[in-house]
């Protein structure tokens, strides 16, 4: 699942922030509109205009959902050859009517696709019950919207046996399930929000949690921590056993409640969890 978030420049990576009133028409910023256009190779004015109509979208998107709460299978961006959003639904085109027309008035090209076999929330439950029941052997998965499936991460390397791991699984949960093979977890070497981050003194133990991974206009990357976090947290936990260092490098405004850049050691992922969800995320 892909979403867009304009976000990376405006979380002050390169300083503080002055206090300003925020404009009241959608305007992406120059680090934004920068980043965008050279991840896709197409011109500044072209990655200005697709952020603002995939912003100026969104009332049509939220109308176009809340019309099928039932229906809908997953959305995600496509950048080529066609700047457009894809809507996917259960079922057929009947009875998609409001979808149809909502998407014709977008700003943006919205794709709206039935003939999805399952809902996103029937996906989404079934990964969150198969998480549970394989306990330690779990290694972390989510939902392809795309392929409308669930995948699960195990650590192993017969193919033989994930098969038929997925097969079990896509029988008892009525959902097809793609087993992928872990060499080791990759948990140990990634950087995730929501995990617990602390800095012990003589007198005292400081307590955190991780936010977005990140990365600035210059290609550096690291995390941001919640805005009640001390800028000195020097330890990332990703297991109750298992954490690694990390150095604060900026904040934004200064204060209490800011927010501040973190980079770590080890290797940011575009993903973060949500509930039991592993969710990819690309922050455009």
């Amino acid at each position: 699942m892909v979403l867009m978030v304009s976000a990376v420049g405006s979380i002050a990576l390169v300083g503080a922030l002055s206090a300003q009133t925020a404009p009241a028409v959608f305007e992406p910023s120059n680090v934004d509109v920068q980043w965008y256009a050279e991840s896709q190779d197409i011109p500044l004015q072209e990655a200005a205009h697709r952020l603002e109509v995939r912003h100026a979208s969104d009332p049509f998107v939220q109308r176009i959902l809340a019309a099928y709460p039932g229906r809908y299978a997953g959305m995600w961006v496509e950048h080529e050859p066609e700047f457009r959003l894809v809507i996917r639904f259960t079922g057929s085109d009947d009875g998609l009517d409001v979808a149809f027309v909502e998407a014709a008035r977008a700003p943006m090209t919205i794709s709206i696709q039935p003939g999805a076999a399952h809902s996103l929330d029937h996906l989404l439950e079934a990964q969150t019950a198969i998480a549970t029941n394989l306990g330690d052997q779990y290694a972390g998965g989510g939902v392809d919207v795309k392929a409308n499936q669930v995948y699960v991460n195990v650590v192993g390397d017969d193919q033989d046996d994930a098969d038929a791991l997925a097969g079990t699984l896509s029988a008892a949960y009525d959902v097809p399930v793609v087993v992928r093979l872990l060499a080791e977890p990759d948990s140990l070497m990634s950087t995730y929000g929501g995990k617990r981050l602390s800095h012990y003194t003589t007198y005292s133990t400081l307590e955190c949690t991780s936010g977005f991974t990140v990365a600035n206009y210059e290609g550096a990357t690291g995390l941001v921590t919640a805005g009640h976090c001390s800028n000195n947290m020097p330890l990332y936990w990703e297991t109750s056993t298992h954490g690694y260092s990390m150095q604060f490098v900026d904040e934004q405004l200064d204060s209490t409640h800011d927010v501040q850049w973190h980079s770590v050691y080890g290797t940011e992922y575009d993903d973060y969890y949500n509930g039991s969800s592993l969710v990819d995320v690309r922050l455009n």
